[in-house]
């Protein structure tokens, strides 16, 4: 144990990096040649390790308080050992003896654990930590162990579907590393990844393309790999999981909590995380200004007093120390403040170098992340993929064996359907590849067949992601001036929707039919809100804030290049009305708004000359006029 400030320990660290280098060195090999040897071994052997140009670094720099996994070392020793075949350098196969090499390696692992126990006399006995453990594991199973589908249900659903548990229905989706920050609706992801090819540029508004082939190229360097197979990796200690709206990222963090707190017969493997304790920081919840100039720490404990939901201090830097704590920060995205943000994102890469034996995983969804801190602290980034065919059956077939209580007929006879419809519908396959808008198809699918009650689907996937999620699941409030906040709380998004959709139908058909323009966009979305009697200048800020919404909370909008909008899932230009239905004209009423209406047509738009050749342009609405809200 050091007792000299560390010296000691420091010394074994740097003597086995050392030894490390030596064998490197003997074997004739650069780091580069160590990777290229480790992955052709991955490629011709099972099970074996392939390194990356990272883990090889933090192998050699000998600075890691904790050891590295043996399957690492292993795996280095052996490509050192194949590359001094190949080339023939002179090296005895002594250097190479894993039997020699797992005796160091043990060794250094006990001393580095050793260095870990603090010497205050505050460390925790066994039992008090076996205790403080199944305390909170029996607190995450009562808040997270059933699906919260009330907020999903419609409104004459309410109550009546059975209880459906997490664990019970999880599918594990599919990641990929370091992915490109692009944007794109999900009809053109999914044709590149069924097909492999590009569409026509003909038929593609500007800056698509450019974001298509940066996206093609990712996707035939980096396959999807399994998430919990990643996360258990060296290299992924400390990862940040991005992901679009309702593509899992909460719910994995909670399945994570929840499997390693229940340890079940029957548990997905999850490898190098099986003797984690799962911890969660609820971002939304931390950003709140008691506590987002405090530690993570501080917010835990408090966490702990209060909810149960983290053991107690002690235990919580006794399971940091040793590398047991697998640290969870979920949803960096819904900080909405910038600065507040940026600051959280700060301490987070600060709680990662206060505890390097952790592991970290950081959820944010992709559209405004700025990765620059992570990057600097080393976190690696990993991209969630929408659900595949198999995935989606494999759901399916767990949600109505569970809402279908002791009715297999009945069970099997709603997945086929819901599965057939999937295969058969282009929109509905597009939105079940979304694990939120599959849940949503499986709610909407147990009472009606689909796609022929598709629209009713997209009323509530609409109502969800617009009305719902941000406001009753995750209690997201976003700051704007009262006087447009009180029009944006009663807007109908629906009928904005449905205005969006014949504007962009308006333009050229095909994939082009689903953009317009940014300038278009907001020029609408002004217009519309000063029909509700938002003067010009406020009514700007609202339509600015409108399109933010529906692109970055909302996951409705997507963006193309610079300044083309269209929907994420094509699905969404079937909500609209044809051109002799009527929308809603507010009635007046006194200060905010009041939920009462009269119809009026809702007019075909007509598209003038001068238009832009690749989106719908400016755009001739015979609107009427909707009473602004009294003052009186």
């Amino acid at each position: 144990m050091a007792n000299d400030g560390g010296k000691t320990d420091e010394s074994a660290r740097e003597k086995f990096a050392n030894r490390l280098r030596e064998l490197r060195d003997a074997a004739g090999a650069k780091n580069a040649d160590i990777v290229a040897a480790s992955t052709r071994s991955a490629a011709r052997t099972a099970g074996a390790r392939a390194l990356t140009a990272n883990t090889v670094t933090r192998l050699l720099a000998g600075r890691a308080v904790k050891a590295p996994d043996w399957d690492v070392l292993a795996a280095y020793v052996q490509a050192c050992r194949q590359h001094a075949r190949h080339t023939g350098a002179p090296a005895p196969d002594r250097l190479f003896d894993l039997t020699t090499w797992k005796a160091e390696h043990t060794a250094l692992v006990r001393m580095l654990e050793a260095e870990a126990t603090p010497t205050d006399g505050k460390e925790p006995t066994r039992q008090e930590v076996r205790a403080a453990v199944t305390a909170y594991a029996e607190r995450v199973r009562e808040t997270w162990g059933h699906l919260d589908l009330e907020v999903l249900l419609p409104l004459d659903d309410q109550g009546r579907h059975p209880a459906i548990r997490l664990r019970e229905v999880f599918v594990e989706p599919g990641v990929r590393a370091d992915p490109p920050p692009v944007e794109l609706p999900r009809e053109l992801v999914r044709r590149l990844v069924e097909s492999g090819e590009l569409p026509d540029p003909d038929h593609l508004p500007r800056g698509a393309l450019d974001a298509l082939k940066q996206l093609q190229d990712a996707y035939d360097q980096r396959p999807v790999r399994r998430v919990l197979q990643v996360l258990g990796e060296e290299d992924a200690r400390k990862a940040v999981l991005l992901g679009d709206p309702g593509a899992g990222k909460s719910t994995l963090a909670r399945y994570l909590a929840l499997t390693l707190a229940g340890r079940q017969p029957g548990s997905a493997d999850l490898g190098a995380l099986a003797d984690r304790v799962g911890i969660i920081v609820e971002l939304r919840q931390y950003a709140e200004p008691q506590w987002c100039r405090q530690t993570y720490e501080d917010f835990l404990a408090h966490r702990q007093d209060q909810l149960g939901l983290c053991v107690p201090p002690t235990v919580l830097r006794h399971l940091l120390r040793t590398g047991r704590a697998l640290v969870i920060f979920d949803g960096l995205d819904e900080v909405f403040d910038p600065k507040i943000r940026q600051l959280a994102s700060e301490q987070i890469a600060a709680f990662a170098a206060r505890w390097p034996s952790a592991r970290i995983v950081v959820t944010s969804r992709v559209i405004g992340y700025k990765r620059h801190v992570f990057d600097s602290a080393g976190f690696t980034h990993y991209m969630l993929q929408d659900l595949d065919g198999e995935q989606i059956a494999a759901f399916t077939d767990r949600w109505y064996t569970l809402s279908c209580v002791g009715d297999t007929e009945q069970a099997a006879r709603l997945a086929r359907r819901l599965q057939d419809a999937v295969r058969d519908s282009r929109p509905i396959r597009e939105l079940a590849g979304n694990p939120l808008l599959l849940t949503i198809l499986a709610i909407v699918g147990r009472r009606q067949p689909l796609p022929k009650d598709r629209l009713g689907v997209y009323r509530q996937a609409v109502t969800v992601l617009t009305a719902q999620w941000d406001q009753q699941a995750k209690h997201l409030e976003i700051d704007l001036p009262p006087a447009i906040k009180d029009v944006l709380d009663v807007l109908d998004r629906g009928e904005v929707l449905m205005m969006l959709a014949h504007a962009m139908q308006a333009g050229t058909s095909g994939i082009a039919g689903n953009h317009i323009h940014g300038r278009d966009l907001e020029d609408l979305l002004r217009t519309h809100l000063q029909d509700y009697g938002l003067p010009p200048a406020p009514a700007t800020i609202g339509a600015r804030a409108l399109v933010s919404q529906l692109r970055e909370r909302n996951f409705i909008l997507a963006r193309y290049g610079s300044e083309v909008y269209g929907f994420v899932h094509r699905a969404f230009l079937e909500h609209r009305l044809p051109p002799t239905s009527t929308i809603a004209t507010p009635a007046p009423g006194r200060g905010r708004l009041r939920n009462s209406w009269t119809t009026s047509s809702f007019p075909t738009p007509t598209t003038l000359p001068g238009t832009r050749s690749s989106c719908c342009s400016s755009l001739s609405w015979s609107r009427p006029t909707r009473q602004p809200p009294s003052t009186a």
